[in-house]
């Protein structure tokens, strides 16, 4: 429910680019998952080891297990998908991309312990950071749109012209959020 979610995003102070329905969430949404709860290839709901998964509830602790490198959940991404991928959640972030942001403290500085549940709380303060690191000012356009898409895979989908609007999007809001680090 969009408003649920709105409400929801502001109660935690989250920029609006991060709301449902900016041009941010509808470029991903189109390209990355559909849910918070989403593994990659949409393991999660299909008849695979995976089925059932509610990422949602897992401790940011079990979700590093579940994105292990040559983990289950790597291997079976390799073997069904030919993917060397452990993407995770609504913005598919990787295992190796959250391994680098809890080893340089950047969770801890957004509040992210072990315990604390990848809900979709934890989810948009973590896209937030990805999106602001991305596209900060010292970025030129060019430099800013290689940025993002090298965070998502699914930004490589898009026209110059429609990440361009993301990109403003973002560059717009003058976050006070703890996520600029």
């Amino acid at each position: 429910n969009k408003s649920v979610d709105q409400n929801r995003a502001a109660g935690e102070n989250l920029p609006s680019f991060i709301f449902q329905g900016s041009k941010f969430r509808k470029a991903l949404s189109g390209v990355e998952a559909e849910n918070y709860n989403t593994l990659f290839g949409n393991s999660e709901s299909k008849e695979t080891p995976f089925k059932g998964v509610n990422l949602t509830s897992m401790s940011m602790k079990d979700v590093f297990k579940l994105v292990e490198k040559d983990g289950k959940f790597h291997k079976f991404n390799l073997k069904s998908f030919d993917k060397d991928t452990t993407a995770v959640g609504k913005y598919q972030m990787i295992g190796n991309t959250l391994r680098d942001l809890k080893e340089r403290g950047i969770l801890k500085k957004l509040g992210i312990k072990d315990d604390t549940k990848f809900n979709e709380n934890t989810q948009d303060l973590i896209a937030v950071h990805l999106a602001e690191r991305r596209v900060k000012p010292k970025f030129s356009e060019s430099d800013a749109r290689k940025e993002m898409r090298d965070e998502w895979e699914g930004f490589k989908k898009l026209s110059d012209k429609e990440l361009d609007a993301v990109i403003k999007e973002i560059r717009a809001e003058k976050s006070t959020f703890k996520g600029n680090l």
